[in-house]
């Protein structure tokens, strides 16, 4: 047995693009019509979250702009209520909370960067110890269930009330890590 989620209009709700909300399927009479999104570039993304759909894109320079230059695919973030709902392109990262979507603050971007690639995260998280809330970054971590990783590249060291649940990486690795990073 599978639990699936649909997307509906509601009465009276502002339609989205034709081109981005396509109908499953046409049936006679009055039904609600369940819709798909169809997500095949940047623009689609931004028009989408326009009308107020949590949907985001993963950037190499969305992570520049926090501090660390990368490069990478873009990828699509999805909250898990809309995965079964959304068809793309894009390489696509399912993320538990819309407001992690919604918001991508800096803390929201070091949980779903401890998804992509760990060691990146543990840079935004010292390229941005000034701007971030410890305590929200603990909270995204916990919520997203991603301790695991974030017990790995050692962000306890950053962040207070994380605790170590897996052995993290060996402490001349990452101290490697940090100073090809930092030059120290």
């Amino acid at each position: 047995m599978k639990l699936e989620t649909g997307l509906f209009r509601e009465p009276g709700e502002h339609s989205l693009p034709r081109d981005l909300a396509v109908p499953v399927s046409k049936t006679r009479g009055r039904p609600k019509l369940e819709y798909r999104l169809r997500v095949k570039s940047e623009a689609d993304v931004v028009r989408l979250r326009r009308h107020g759909v949590p949907l985001a894109l993963l950037t190499p320079e969305l992570v520049a702009k926090n501090g660390y230059p990368l490069s990478f695919r873009p990828r699509l973030l999805v909250p898990s209520s809309l995965r079964s709902v959304v068809e793309t392109t894009f390489p696509t990262l399912e993320l538990r909370d819309e407001e992690t979507v919604r918001r991508m603050s800096v803390e929201d971007l070091v949980a779903v960067m401890l998804k992509v690639r760990r060691l990146a995260a543990r840079q935004l998280v010292r390229r941005n110890l000034d701007r971030m809330d410890p305590v929200r970054l603990a909270e995204r971590v916990f919520v997203e269930n991603l301790l695991g990783s974030a017990s790995r590249v050692r962000l306890s060291e950053f962040v207070a009330g994380l605790p170590q649940t897996v052995p993290s990486m060996p402490e001349a690795d990452l101290a490697a890590e940090d100073a090809q990073v930092y030059g120290d």
